[in-house]
């Protein structure tokens, strides 16, 4: 991680994100940010090793580095019938079995 990777701030009420030009860069949903984004509640913040989710001014974080398995915006059909759309999970080692 960059030592300045990104700078969140508020507009009016609603955070805003802004990647400072960051090596790793930074993603929106598994998407790569470009600019500014105003973040919704529903968006996840990928930071270096963490996953970052803001909502309002609570800002939740989880430390990725222990993880084994992370999708962004998943989606999976069969024929014409989807049975994942868009789904996105972070699972940490200590929550999986076996």
């Amino acid at each position: 991680m960059s030592r300045y990777h990104a700078q969140l701030h508020y507009d009016t009420s609603s955070p805003v994100i802004t990647d400072l030009g960051s090596s790793n860069g930074t993603f929106i949903n598994g998407d790569v940010l470009r600019g500014g984004y105003m973040l919704q509640p529903s968006d996840w913040v990928t930071i270096g090793g963490y996953l970052v989710q803001v909502n309002g001014r609570e800002v939740q974080k989880k430390d990725l580095s222990a993880s084994r398995i992370v999708a962004y915006n998943v989606s999976k059909s069969y024929g014409e019938k989807t049975v994942v759309n868009g789904v996105s999970v972070a699972l940490i080692r200590e929550n999986l079995s076996g």
